[in-house]
């Protein structure tokens, strides 16, 4: 018997219940034999928000007509062997220098350049993650099945004999209660129970327990003499057998002699086997992509792209620095590169403290540098357009920004090294083609011949109006710039479009042709075709086919 349980009166109706996900700019088709053609939203390719809209190229400098002799800070001048006005040839000598540049300079050199190769190599591993991770997104899974809950008749008694170790154990529903009659009732039963010996199987439906109760219903009270009967009422979501129990009671029974003398309270254990039930399937949220949204990759695609512009400027200043360096080391004479006049001498202080040329030579030439643009900037750009020229080179004395005049812009296409330069800031799209084009500079400005330069342009615009979509989805037929848009009856279509500006060589300006509801296809693959089935991608599906370049 539990001493600690509370006593309460007979008579006294017990509560038996307590209330208880989908899933660049460059993209590839994933499938070109695939039907139908993937779409996907305008908003997802395009950008207002445009900041700075100047493009970049680069190249190096070269002097035709002309030639500028710097000092380096490790070169002391030995002797100046011509004088101005003196008329030269090619080949003659115009000054002597002695260097203090060790190999170890020359080294040091080398090593900032291949440093700097590791790094560009690096945030370029990083930019091809980037560029392969999906926007985040979560998206809802519903359960493919559902747990069939069947109410029982109650009060139904599960199983047990009436002691301390195995109490009975009922299933009460919320409207049931415990009152003097199910206690004599218990009573009867456990007095049938224990005549038996405990041989019968204790576990009962509600028919049982009524048809017992008819029969022991006048049962003697006397042979539960100072003992004590324990019951265990639980409660079960909707009533079912297989459902969860949402409350539970201990009640512990007295007898003395043929009387009930009240009921005591006691913390139930539930039996493994009878706690168990079938848990109901819930719809769960599951994840795709990376941790980051749309606009965060977008962001930090362009951050990536401008830190690997920088570092391509930097090798290519990096590597000037090495070259010019290794040819200190490997002779201590100037030689003059044309036919021409002295046409100014300086002292090694005087050139020292202007920044200018020891020596300079001419035959009425200028500087040039040649750099590239891409097609979708060429009906923007002129012959005779004023541009801005930038020497960074450590190299050089005097550097500094400077105006151009664009004097050649080629109709035949860039190959090699001259493509390449402009990729350094653009996004390396192979699908566009560039051109190159010359820019002249004064022979006025103090510039070292084969300097590393960059040129910023502007193409000319009618407005500023339109947005600005990734190259990747414009194509070219002659003076024709296209996309393929899905039309209003569903199919593929090719649409003519008015481009403008270059943006960073990645973006280009569409001025008509586009409205905000249209959807776009990658122009590529063998089923890209006017008349084509289309199907609508998203933009998370759009970003997951971005490709390595």
């Amino acid at each position: 018997m539990n001493k600690n349980a509370k006593k309460i009166a007979l008579g006294i109706t017990i509560p038996a219940a307590i209330a208880g996900a989908v899933i660049g700019g460059l993209f590839i088709y994933r499938n070109a034999s695939a039907k139908p053609v993937v779409v996907y939203p305008l908003e997802a390719l395009a950008m207002t928000d445009t900041g700075s809209d100047m493009s970049v190229t680069s190249g190096n400098l070269s002097a035709e007509g002309l030639q500028k002799i710097f000092l380096s800070g490790t070169q002391t001048v030995s002797s100046v062997d011509v004088t101005e006005g003196q008329e030269v040839k090619k080949g003659d000598v115009l000054l002597s220098y002695d260097t203090t540049l060790t190999e170890v300079e020359v080294e040091r050199a080398r090593v900032k350049v291949g440093r700097l190769e590791l790094d560009l190599s690096q945030a370029e591993k990083e930019l091809a993650d980037l560029n392969n991770m999906a926007p985040h997104s979560t998206y809802v899974v519903e359960p493919s099945y559902t747990v069939e809950y069947k109410p029982a008749e109650t009060p139904r008694l599960i199983r047990g004999s009436g002691t301390t170790d195995d109490p009975y154990i009922y299933m009460f529903d919320e409207f049931d209660s415990i009152n003097g009659s199910l206690l004599k009732e218990l009573l009867s039963k456990a007095k049938a129970s224990e005549a038996q010996d405990g041989s019968e199987d204790a576990e009962a439906d509600s028919e049982t327990v009524e048809e017992e109760a008819q029969t022991e219903e006048e049962a003697d009270l006397s042979d539960y003499e100072d003992g004590s009967v324990y019951v265990v009422v639980i409660n079960r979501e909707e009533n079912a057998l297989n459902a969860p129990i949402t409350a539970s009671h201990g009640l512990r029974i007295d007898v003395a002699g043929s009387e009930i003398t009240g009921i005591g309270l006691f913390e139930p254990y539930i039996p493994e086997d009878i706690e168990s039930y079938e848990e109901q399937p819930e719809s769960y949220e599951e994840s795709t992509g990376s941790e980051y949204t749309q606009e965060e990759l977008v962001k930090m695609r362009a951050e990536k792209s401008a830190e690997i512009s920088e570092l391509r400027r930097s090798i290519a200043l990096a590597r000037n620095e090495y070259e010019q360096k290794k040819l200190e080391t490997d002779d201590s004479v100037v030689r003059a590169s044309i036919d021409g006049v002295v046409t100014k001498v300086r002292t090694a202080q005087e050139a020292g403290n202007s920044g200018e040329a020891v020596v300079e030579l001419s035959a009425g030439g200028a500087y040039f540098v040649t750099g590239t643009i891409n097609e979708f900037d060429l009906e923007n750009v002129h012959v005779g357009d004023i541009v801005y020229v930038d020497s960074y080179s450590m190299t050089d004395s005097g550097g500094g920004s400077y105006e151009g005049e664009i004097v050649e812009i080629s109709d035949k296409p860039a190959t090699g090294e001259d493509a390449n330069s402009y990729f350094s800031y653009g996004d390396g799209n192979t699908n566009v083609t560039y051109y190159p084009f010359k820019v002249k500079l004064s022979g006025d400005v103090s510039l070292k011949d084969d300097s590393y330069m960059e040129i910023s342009y502007q193409p000319e615009s009618e407005s500023d109006g339109g947005v600005y979509i990734m190259n990747a989805f414009i194509r070219r037929d002659g003076a024709d710039s296209y996309v393929y848009v899905k039309g209003e009856n569903g199919l593929l279509e090719r649409r003519s479009v008015k481009i403008g500006k270059s943006l960073w060589g990645s973006y280009t300006q569409i001025k008509s042709g586009l409205e905000a509801d249209d959807m776009l296809a990658f122009p590529y693959g063998n089923d890209v075709k006017s008349g084509a089935k289309t199907k609508e991608g998203s933009a998370e599906d759009l970003y997951g086919d971005m490709p390595v370049y």
